[in-house]
């Protein structure tokens, strides 16, 4: 089964699908990291998500799956119905979804979207990705925690279990160089990268005036006026959190009811029917105001117009309490340049940014990586389960401060899960690592005192895989079954 011809040859990146694809390949002989790895870099709306994946599909051998990975819920569900309808299919036949607490995927699903919590709990229950083909990162610029999980993963997949596993890292703005390193270690340059720069449609970017001291709600009428009267389409409008989102849809609610537009509003906390309302048809124009979940891979039809705060709310460690914490922070460029493109998906928009363009040059290049920021008790207790917390595969190793830190922390909860604790405690430990994992026989517990780690200059790297003896160590009896 093929996409129609008329909508392939009016996207960029049919022009590389035969590129790619060739490139996925894994190659007769030589050792995993030599070919069977690519990396796809294309501006947003030229068409990587919905061709990409379905090219390589039809590569694959009868019978046999792929999994493309989406960081969030929303865009997994819209991205497997776009896919299914170019397909000719029925959603839930050949292409497919699963989410937490929703899943379309039937007895002959061969695609399947899936979000990156679902990957790693895959990763879990069948190491070795049996039936699994080939798997798609998507949108792999973010650079969440369980996206550098999974990926290095399926890196010690490949190097074990799986040489023959295809694996696609797709972005619109990624510094390719090491990922492509790190799919191909055996190459001086690694795996290939595959490049378009064609957008479907232009987007002109007009700046903020320097200065500006009004409350950003304010900002956001103004430009959002100025997007109703210089754009036809809805208005998509970025900010940072649900706070900002309320008292914004209060501001505009006037000019919206003034002129029959409707406001919708769009964040990860919404339930899934609530968040789908963005996608429906009204017949009027929408104001749709949301977080950064509408960043990334999801297409929102008729959108004409961007209206960008620039802000975002980020979860970062307290060097001075050692705790997660919120803190607001400015957009990297890349991340202004993923939004931008949201205006030009379905046709020629603009996005009206409320910062000025000089500062612009100041802003970061790219966003930090998680694994850089954020507390890694929880990911290190994830590799500690699956028994790899040795010399894991990280694109950019953590800092030893903070996985000393993470440590402690293990040790500290440990108290709540010996091997005495109440069954509620030692569920309670097994929610922290996000596997079912404590609660297989009585006897079972989290022993994190007995973490083979003590010394005020640990590393991840020397973990012992004994620190949780009583919990299975899927990849380490995987390789040992296969010889």
């Amino acid at each position: 089964m093929t996409f129609r011809a008329d909508f392939l040859k009016n996207l960029p990146v049919a022009d590389v699908l035969a590129e790619v694809v060739a490139a996925s390949r894994p190659r007769a002989a030589g050792p995993a990291g030599q070919g069977g790895a690519v990396v796809v870099t294309a501006p947003p709306g030229s068409g990587k998500t919905m061709l990409v994946p379905a090219a390589v599909l039809d590569d694959l051998p009868a019978g046999s799956r792929l999994i493309l990975m989406q960081p969030r819920r929303l865009a997994a569900r819209s991205v497997a119905t776009q896919i299914a309808k170019l397909r000719g299919c029925d959603l839930g036949g050949e292409v497919g979804y699963q989410v937490r607490f929703d899943s379309r995927v039937g007895r002959d699903t061969r695609l399947i979207v899936e979000t990156t919590g679902i990957m790693l709990r895959r990763l879990l229950e069948d190491v070795t990705l049996s039936r699994i083909d080939c798997v798609v990162l998507d949108e792999f610029h973010e650079r969440s925690v369980e996206m550098d999980l999974v990926l290095g993963m399926l890196l010690r997949v490949r190097e074990t279990l799986r040489p023959d596993l295809r694996i696609v890292v797709m972005s619109a703005t990624l510094d390719t160089g090491p990922v492509a390193r790190a799919l191909a270690p055996g190459a001086p340059a690694g795996c290939p990268v595959v490049s378009t720069s064609g957008r479907l449609h232009p987007v002109e970017v007009r700046y903020g005036k320097r200065g500006d001291q009004r409350e950003l709600v304010d900002q956001v009428a103004d430009a959002v006026g100025q997007a109703l009267k210089y754009s036809t389409g809805h208005v998509l409008v970025f900010l940072p959190g649900v706070g900002e989102i309320m008292r914004s849809a209060d501001a505009i609610d006037p000019l919206a009811d003034r002129h029959g537009h409707s406001v919708v509003i769009l964040h990860g906390e919404l339930p899934p029917e609530q968040q789908d309302r963005v996608l429906e048809e009204t017949g009027g124009r929408k104001i749709i105001l949301a977080t950064n979940v509408a960043e990334t891979s999801l297409t929102i039809p008729g959108v004409g117009a961007v209206v960008d705060s620039g802000m975002v709310r980020q979860m970062r460690v307290s060097s001075a309490t050692g705790l997660p914490r919120l803190e607001l922070i400015p957009i990297s460029r890349a991340s202004a340049d993923q939004r931008a493109g949201r205006a030009g998906r379905t046709g020629p928009g603009v996005c009206f940014r409320l910062w000025d363009e000089s500062s612009h040059h100041h802003r970061p290049a790219a966003d930090l990586p998680e694994i850089l920021r954020t507390d890694l008790a929880g990911p290190l207790l994830q590799l500690l389960a699956l028994g790899e917390a040795e010399a894991f595969p990280w694109l950019d190793t953590p800092e030893p401060e903070a996985i000393d830190q993470a440590l402690r922390l293990l040790e500290m909860l440990g108290g709540s899960m010996s091997r005495g604790a109440s069954p509620r405690s030692r569920r309670w430990g097994a929610s922290l690592s996000g596997f079912r994992l404590i609660h297989g026989s009585p006897g079972s517990s989290l022993q994190a005192p007995d973490m083979a780690c003590s010394g005020r200059r640990r590393s991840l790297q020397r973990c012992s895989r004994s620190a949780i003896p009583s919990v299975p160590q899927p990849m380490a009896a995987a390789v040992r079954a296969t010889g």
